[in-house]
């Protein structure tokens, strides 16, 4: 079982969704607009995360510590049992202009450490909803090369990355096997069209008389017409099967709406 669970996430997401409705009060008294800049408003609410997630996690363990200070972990967990287990929190959000969702790191400090926990909240653009994934291990060989401008900051191979994740808020879907799934639903459509209609074809065969000769030559023209263009749609179908599955995995993630639960919060619905 998992050090993380959903419900330590769940309990994460609901106070920094209550914290957010306050700050997002707070600024519109000012006349300003906390949603006008998603990448300021994520490094405002990044700290309270790391908070809460300690919070959380504190009713389960037997300590844990919540630092963030530049080389420190974000948060630490002491293990009754077993060795300390250092934790980056990242949160992030779809792109403002393009929709994506890059999970980025600092390059020299995973260096640095070999390998890393990560949990990624990635909160929709009003902050009403999330998804929350715990990454396990993740080394350098799981990340981008540090490109010029990034200012060590590198993005995650997510093809790499998922595959030690844990979804626990919200969903990740493989497009890869969405894509094959609707194939798969294509071509079961196309033999069953097939079979209906080379049914019919065949009975229509069936019912000529023996002195319908020329009917019966065209007929069965008809018939193996509809076999090879049955058999170049299903071929079409497997190459593209094929294809899909030696691509690398992409995803895309579906947002949870959760309910606050902090009665000290009235200004959100």
């Amino acid at each position: 079982m998992s050090y993380i669970t959903r419900e330590h996430l769940i309990e994460t997401c609901n106070k920094m969704k209550a914290f957010y409705a306050e700050l997002s009060g707070l600024y519109s008294g000012y006349n300003l607009d906390l949603e006008s800049n998603r990448g300021r408003r994520n490094i405002l609410m990044s700290a309270p995360m790391e908070r809460f997630l300690c919070e959380a996690l504190s009713e389960s363990h037997l300590r844990v510590w919540n630092d963030g200070r530049t080389g420190k972990a974000d948060i630490l967990i002491e293990f009754s049992d077993g060795p300390e287990k250092e934790i980056e929190c990242k949160l992030t959000s779809p792109h403002e202009s393009s929709g994506t969702i890059s999970f980025q790191t600092d390059f020299e400090t995973l260096k640095k450490k070999g390998s890393l926990d990560f949990v990624y909240i990635i909160a929709d653009p009003s902050f009403s909803k999330f998804c929350a994934i715990h990454f396990k291990d993740l080394t350098i060989e799981d990340f981008r090369s540090v490109s010029p401008g990034a200012r060590g900051k590198v993005q995650m191979y997510k093809y790499k990355g998922m595959k030690k994740a844990t979804v626990l808020v919200g969903k990740a879907i493989n497009l890869n096997e969405k894509t094959v799934f609707n194939l798969k639903k294509k071509k079961d459509f196309h033999n069953s069209d097939f079979e209906k209609k080379h049914e019919l074809l065949c009975i229509e065969k069936q019912s000529l008389r023996p002195t319908q000769i020329y009917d019966a030559n065209m007929l069965e023209g008809k018939i193996q017409a509809w076999k090879e263009k049955w058999k170049t749609a299903i071929n079409n179908i497997d190459e593209r099967i094929n294809i899909t599955k030696e691509r690398n995995a992409r995803y895309s993630f579906e947002f949870e709406s959760l309910e606050i639960k902090n009665e000290t919060t009235s200004n959100i619905s």
